[in-house]
């Protein structure tokens, strides 16, 4: 059986975990970019014991973590294999590393690490007259800094 996580281009990291009430399962997970589904199982992007990118096969948890950098729309393809003769199981999927929505006159304390993208949305409302400020402070001093309006 196979289930599928649509993500916007972004770097929240996904958390899949299945639960099993009956028996063991097994998670594959392979990411595809094809805009409509049809097109992952053309393109052979479909997980399977051979073929998938993350897998929780051999691990004594079925939790997959998903580290994302996807510069454009991607589906998360699942596969979950029973390994016992019936199977039985819940599954749930999380994100962190989400984007924060900014708020007027409130200072926002993030990281970053060398490499690493991080996002922050906030609404504008142009029927009022007034200044959009925004300030980075950097606590080190960074390689590079760049604010991407």
């Amino acid at each position: 059986m196979y289930y599928v996580i649509p993500a916007l281009p972004g770097h929240e990291s996904i958390t899949v975990r299945a639960t099993s009430l009956v028996g063991e399962v097994d998670l594959y997970i392979k990411k595809c970019t094809a805009f409509l589904l049809r097109g992952c199982a053309q393109l052979n992007a479909l997980p399977s014991i051979d073929s998938y990118s993350l897998t929780s096969e051999g691990l004594d948890k079925d939790v997959i973590d998903i580290a994302r950098n996807d510069a454009q729309e991607t589906n998360y393809i699942i596969a979950a294999r029973s390994t016992s003769y019936y199977s039985a199981f819940q599954m749930s999927f999380g994100t962190s590393k989400t984007i924060l929505e900014m708020q007027a006159g409130v200072a926002a304390t993030d990281h970053v690490v060398p490499g690493e993208l991080d996002y922050f949305s906030f609404y504008f409302s142009s029927y009022r007259k007034s200044t959009l400020k925004i300030a980075l402070t950097p606590v080190s001093i960074p390689h590079s800094l760049c604010l991407c309006i």
